[in-house]
């Protein structure tokens, strides 16, 4: 179902390509023979080169899937209280904060059937559909998406599976002069969501410590993704939160090693940079 994600975020920017390089086509002037027209590529190839960056991104990190089982084998238990509340999307005002709280409830609905918690899930799920639709990409979350849902409500390996699915349309079916932007939100959000949910809830296990530590290398994909977006003043922001996770990466006492009080303090930093991202009221 990754390689789904890669492949419809790839054709969406590819359409997005498409009209660009035609808008930017030049005709040169003419004295009856044929008319040559020119493209102004460096614009394309900046994009082509954001797109390599999201595409290597998705294919490493989307939806956190591994990770919550991960989690839950450690002896973790279902933590209702640290996701976030569905009550807050109507405090989201911007597309952009809409997209990364997208990304941020796709993984709380992730975490949720992850962890047998069906209902608790299909409140995410419809909170996704509104979004979606606030965002023009309604058919993400159609009918068909809600109704699948119900029939499969007690078989978790199926609700991933539509899970992907709608987030996968979503990703195609984002169409305006935001569309890499938003992209780039919803997986970051998605991402941030699935390292936050491993923090709060570490309780033991190697495991879970080797893929909290492992996402110091997505960190700085993400980084380096929002990087492309200087102009983007909500996006400088998300990036100055970023820097400073990474700040507490490259600031552990040791190497590839997390202690417990490193862990607590890990937990109040994303905890602060959370609430910010979801609009805590």
């Amino acid at each position: 179902m990754l390689n789904k994600s890669l492949t419809f975020i790839v054709l969406t920017a590819f359409a997005g390509f498409v009209f660009f390089s035609c808008g930017e086509k030049k005709e040169e002037k003419t004295t009856g023979t044929e008319k040559k027209d020119t493209v102004d590529t460096s614009k394309t190839v900046a994009q082509s080169e954001l797109m390599g960056k999201l595409e290597l991104f998705v294919l490493n990190e989307f939806f956190p899937t591994e990770s919550f089982k991960t989690l839950k084998a450690s002896g973790a238990a279902y933590n209702s209280k640290v996701l976030a509340d569905v009550k807050n999307a109507k405090n989201l005002t911007t597309n952009f904060v809409k997209a990364i709280n997208l990304g941020v409830f796709g993984a709380d609905l992730n975490y949720s059937v992850c962890n047998d918690q069906a209902q608790s899930a299909l409140s995410y799920l419809t909170t996704s559909k509104t979004l979606t639709d606030e965002l023009d990409v309604p058919m993400a979350f159609d009918e068909e998406v809600m109704k699948k849902y119900q029939e499969n409500i007690n078989k978790p390996d199926e609700l991933n599976m539509i899970i992907f699915d709608a987030y996968d349309k979503t990703s195609q079916m984002l169409k305006s002069n935001e569309q890499l932007e938003m992209s780039a939100l919803v997986i970051a959000g998605s991402w941030f969501e699935g390292l936050y949910l491993n923090v709060v809830n570490y309780k033991s296990g190697d495991d879970v410590k080797s893929f909290i530590l492992l996402q110091k290398n997505q960190l700085e994909k993400v980084i380096s993704i929002f990087s492309e977006f200087k102009d983007n003043e909500y996006m400088a922001g998300l990036t100055a939160d970023f820097n400073s996770i990474m700040a507490f990466y490259t600031g552990l006492k040791k190497e590839n090693e997390i202690s417990a009080d490193e862990m607590k303090s890990f937990a109040k930093l994303l905890t602060s940079i959370r609430d910010k991202i979801i609009v805590k009221q």
